[in-house]
């Protein structure tokens, strides 16, 4: 039984479980949804790479711009997830604010963005909050205020899982041009999975600095 469980990558731990636990059904089909999320996402790196060969250039420009964003007052849902499971957590996310603003009968007023807080990664898991604009402060929904000021932006196309790129050309951007990094980065979605292909979507990611070119 050992040798056969850790051929499938069952920790010794879990394997003590599955031999001598109550349920061992429980342990296995925990186990099982682990593998397939590392298959789901080396599924995602493996269609990357075949698109960027497909291509014949791995270069992809990115043009970065300066802009000013306003403040922006919103209805907001923040959590804790991983990176494995945060593309599950950010529309579950903006669900749930989508359907609090519905009962309480109020419009979104502008785009649907997602402020990464702490993004997640291999070394730890993110804090993230999607985020809603609304008009104007409701007693019926709890709302905040997403700083305004200077940001570093440049829009991706493609899948939401091929940004790394776009992400590592806005940070070298922002060091080559002598500008300081000084808040969380954001995620403006322009438009949506359900009406364009993963090739199709736009995002605009945004990295607010400090405004003041070094010469």
């Amino acid at each position: 039984m050992i040798r056969m469980l850790r051929i499938a990558d069952v920790p010794l731990s879990e394997i003590g479980e599955v031999r001598d636990g109550p349920n061992p059904e429980i342990v296995l089909s925990s186990h099982l949804e682990t593998l397939a999320q590392q298959r789901d996402k080396q599924e995602r790196k493996l269609r990357y790479l075949e698109r960027l060969i497909s291509r014949k250039d791995v270069t992809v420009v990115h043009d970065v711009v300066i802009k000013v964003v306003d403040r922006q007052l919103v209805s907001s849902h923040r959590t804790t997830t991983t990176y494995e499971q945060v593309f599950t957590e950010i529309p579950n996310g903006f669900g749930r604010v989508f359907d609090r603003l519905q009962k309480a009968n109020v419009a979104p007023s502008g785009i649907p963005f997602t402020v990464f807080h702490r993004a997640p990664d291999a070394e730890g898991p993110g804090d993230v909050e999607m985020c809603i604009p609304v008009a104007a402060a409701h007693s019926s929904i709890p709302t905040i205020e997403i700083d305004g000021g200077p940001v570093a932006a440049v829009i991706h196309k493609g899948s939401y899982d091929e940004m790394g790129p776009a992400y590592e050309a806005l940070a070298r951007w922002i060091a080559e041009h002598g500008h300081q990094a000084i808040g969380p980065t954001r995620e403006i979605y322009m438009n949506h999975p359900s009406d364009v292909a993963p090739a199709e979507l736009l995002t605009e990611l945004q990295w607010p600095i400090d405004g003041q070119e070094q010469q």
